[in-house]
């Protein structure tokens, strides 16, 4: 890449850089770990190879009819708009001839943080991705744009936004995106899922019970944010939700087929107020306890 862009991910120079505009030519936008720069104009490409310190995520949206050969380490690399090209850390990299991007964005990421990330979930201390087009997820999309508007606004909080979707952007290329520590990634996906019906199942066995969020917490044995995420993937719903609606069809279920009283069935399916029962069952169904039971009762 021309010069003028080398100089802006080096690295005393970049903190005195703020978002620039899209009419300027280029954008660049961070955090503390994630560096993104976008291009808007035509840059001329030149063969000369480099290398960064860190991960390189090249994402080019749009090329000159001459669609050239990349080279990583000497390997070629086949290009093509829309594709999420990696490097690593001293690795080598460049074009094969002169050519022109027309628009293109790429994510620089510092070699320590991504790989305590990496380690922290999958325990493999040497993260190494594969140097091969992979799809830009529309998962990825959407955290990155969320990251440059964020970036562009400024709004109050907005460092902090910024840190939290880095983080999320990280975990999105480990998962999707060709590396070592792929399969411990999916692995430990499944480990979490099974966990999450682990949840459910007590859920069902005591759903009349009182218990905290601690002990959810510690039969998944997954972070909080985690857990609320993946168990909202699997059911659609939050633990709490999940657990609400799970007590109102065992009420609906003792209101049609026995004979015990509301107030009864209030106290077996766990709320603990006659009054509170009431209203979350005609939230829920749009009758009262003792309508429904006159439509349904066997």
């Amino acid at each position: 890449m021309e010069e003028t862009l080398l100089k802006v991910v080096n690295e005393k120079e970049k903190q005195a850089i703020k978002p620039s505009l899209p009419d300027t030519g280029f954008e660049l936008h961070n955090s503390s770990n994630l560096d993104i720069l976008i291009t808007h104009k035509p840059i001329d490409v030149c063969s000369n190879e480099h290398a960064h310190e860190g991960y390189e995520f090249f994402i080019p949206y749009s090329y000159s009819p001459f669609l050239k050969t990349l080279s990583v380490d000497g390997r070629k690399v086949i290009p093509h708009p829309g594709a999420l090209i990696p490097t690593n850390p001293g690795q080598s990299h460049g074009a094969e001839g002169d050519f022109t991007i027309y628009s293109s964005l790429c994510l620089y990421i510092p070699k320590k943080h991504f790989t305590n990330i990496a380690y922290s979930i999958t325990g493999v201390k040497d993260l190494f991705f594969s140097n091969k087009a992979n799809p830009y997820s529309k998962v990825l999309q959407t955290l990155v744009n969320q990251f440059i508007q964020e970036s562009r606004e400024q709004k109050a909080g907005y460092r902090h936004l910024l840190e939290s979707l880095s983080t999320q952007i990280i975990v999105e290329l480990l998962r999707h995106t060709d590396n070592n520590t792929i399969e411990k990634m999916n692995r430990r996906e499944t480990g979490a899922r099974l966990n999450i019906l682990k949840v459910v199942e007590y859920l069902h066995d005591n759903y009349n019970q009182d218990f905290t969020n601690e002990e959810l917490l510690n039969i998944a044995n997954l972070s909080p944010y985690y857990f609320i995420r993946l168990f909202k993937k699997e059911t659609g719903k939050t633990p709490q939700q999940y657990l609400v609606e799970l007590k109102i069809d065992k009420a609906k279920e003792l209101l049609a087929f026995s004979n015990y009283s509301v107030t009864e069935i209030c106290f077996l399916c766990g709320f603990s107020e006659h009054s509170h029962f009431s209203k979350v069952f005609k939230k829920l169904t749009g009758l009262t306890p003792l309508n429904y039971r006159k439509l349904h009762k066997i």
